[in-house]
């Protein structure tokens, strides 16, 4: 499930409020979780709302658990949390029945918010997401750099080679409806690697 990481990515973060249906940045929804849409009338749709690529962290070719029933899941991950002592900010890490590792630290400082993950992938994919609300332009200036309104800056940076492209993805408003959102995706084919995003506003 990636509800964990999207923890991950917003707690402690001074502002940027969750609400409700996803995070807002100076009054404004930037970042957009994927709630749930329904429980019982599509199976794929159920999956796909609470899977690990519907939500902003990395997919590393699986999800996080898998769905067996409505509300039963096998192979959840050990996950741990942890507030920073010296910083604004928090780390924390998700270990993988196959071994995988996704480890991320936030940290706020001013008007920058830094996001530093470290992945190990067993299957040699990696995909890093953005859920941005529809509301939101986005605009790719090169692979590394977006403009979110013309005005927050977002810059990625890594220790080896990644692909970046914006899509459509889905996210439920409220339940029982779906609207498309747009997806920021930076994907790399190694099986280690670690990124720097950094978000200037």
């Amino acid at each position: 499930m990636g509800f964990f990481s999207d923890i991950l990515f917003t707690l402690y973060i001074i502002l940027i409020l969750k609400s409700g249906t996803g995070i807002i940045l100076l009054g404004l929804f930037y970042l957009l979780f994927s709630e749930t849409y329904n429980y019982n009338l599509d199976k794929e749709l159920r999956q796909y709302f609470r899977s690990t690529k519907a939500h902003n962290t990395i997919y590393l070719g699986l999800d996080q658990s898998t769905q067996v029933e409505r509300f039963r899941w096998i192979d959840q991950p050990k996950t741990y949390l942890k507030k920073l002592e010296d910083t604004i900010g928090f780390e924390g890490t998700i270990k993988y029945k196959n071994k995988s590792m996704h480890k991320r630290r936030v940290i706020v400082e001013n008007n920058l918010i830094t996001v530093e993950d470290e992945v190990n992938s067993q299957k040699n994919y990696i995909e890093l997401n953005f859920q941005f609300s529809p509301e939101r332009q986005i605009q790719l200036i090169t692979k590394d750099k977006i403009e979110i309104d013309g005005e927050i800056k977002l810059q990625i940076t890594s220790d080896k080679v990644f692909d970046t492209k914006i899509e459509e993805s889905y996210y439920s408003p409220s339940y029982n409806k779906i609207q498309k959102r747009k997806n920021l995706k930076i994907i790399s084919y190694n099986e280690n690697q670690k990124f720097l995003t950094k978000i200037q506003f």
